[in-house]
């Protein structure tokens, strides 16, 4: 994907701040939630529940975007619901983990912002991917998601005043969906304090 040379510094800048920052964690939570910036086990699954109302997902071929560990493959084998699944990470640590607990399944270490893969998906989904983006990453990857699925992207964010997280309004963030022409933005909120998800229809 072609960038301006200033875009693209800012996007490799929030990439390797985010590899940074999970590599901190991994090394001191190793495989637990807290690896990936979930407080605990319950908000993750109250997240990955959230993302089951963006419609009927089965037998469809997904997008699982910064799939870290593979707890939303898990979480769909654990529902009953039965999809063509990839999971994508720039986290070598987290592809080699998934690679090793589920043989056969379709893991990759693959940043679509510049290496976008052929095929399209049905549905793409996102959880936790923007925790230490920047303004031109999350614009970027969400066009491209977008564009990338046939049916809908859907992705989650934690509203914090943190240091060395993202920050962005939901008003900036219904606006900028609006930008890219979707069918329809959806917003589901007040299941966890200060987190929304948004599902974006083509």
């Amino acid at each position: 994907m072609e960038k301006e040379p200033d875009i693209q510094l800012q996007v490799i800048e929030a990439h390797y701040q985010q590899k940074r920052r999970y590599q901190e964690l991994i090394e001191r939570y190793k495989t637990g939630p807290q690896s990936l910036h979930f407080v605990s086990k319950h908000s993750q699954l109250t997240r990955f529940l959230q993302f089951l109302k963006v419609g009927t997902i089965e037998d469809k071929k997904i997008l699982d975007l910064g799939c870290g560990l593979g707890d939303f493959f898990k979480f769909l084998k654990e529902q009953g619901i039965t999809t063509q699944y990839t999971g994508y990470d720039i986290v070598s640590h987290f592809v080699g983990h998934c690679l090793k607990t589920y043989p056969g399944e379709h893991f990759e270490e693959r940043d679509i912002l510049f290496s976008k893969p052929k095929d399209n998906f049905d549905y793409i989904f996102a959880s936790g991917i923007f925790a230490h983006a920047n303004q031109i990453s999350f614009e970027e990857i969400v066009t491209l998601a977008f564009d990338m699925c046939e049916l809908a992207f859907a992705f989650n964010i934690f509203e914090t005043t943190q240091p060395d997280f993202f920050h962005i309004t939901k008003e900036d963030v219904l606006f900028f969906c609006n930008r890219l022409n979707p069918c329809k933005v959806v917003l589901v909120e007040d299941y966890l304090p200060g987190d929304y998800t948004v599902f974006l229809y083509k």
